[in-house]
């Protein structure tokens, strides 16, 4: 394990555990979930972490903010999670589930790495 061991647990566990991750991605700063129930993430907590700058969510995705070092963060956590990623250069379309039985096309690229539980 590497240097953000501890957060890396730390996170798996209070975002609800890889049973409550759908998919995981992150861009340029921040790591980007679909979790399958977001009131499981203990949202205080994870703003707790030392790696941690913030949290917000958006588009149905909830994003922790690490900063220019995500890309390491997420390489970490997707290791420590089992969970595969996506290699940069695939050209990938995934459906996230939305509320309302809804679903979105989202396109994975060079810019955002993609993992799915």
């Amino acid at each position: 394990m590497g240097k953000y061991q501890d957060d890396v647990q730390a996170l798996l566990r209070l975002v609800g555990g890889k049973e409550n991750i759908q998919a995981v991605s992150h861009c340029m700063t921040r790591m980007r979930f679909v979790l399958a129930d977001p009131a499981k993430a203990e949202v205080k907590q994870i703003e707790r972490l030392a790696s941690v700058k913030g949290t917000f969510t958006q588009a149905g995705q909830f994003q922790v903010i690490i900063g220019n070092d995500v890309a390491n963060f997420y390489n970490e956590f997707t290791a420590f999670a089992g969970i595969e990623g996506v290699s940069e250069e695939a050209d990938v379309w995934f459906f996230v589930s939305l509320s309302g039985g809804q679903a979105e096309a989202l396109r994975s690229g060079p810019e955002v790495n993609l993992a799915v539980a």
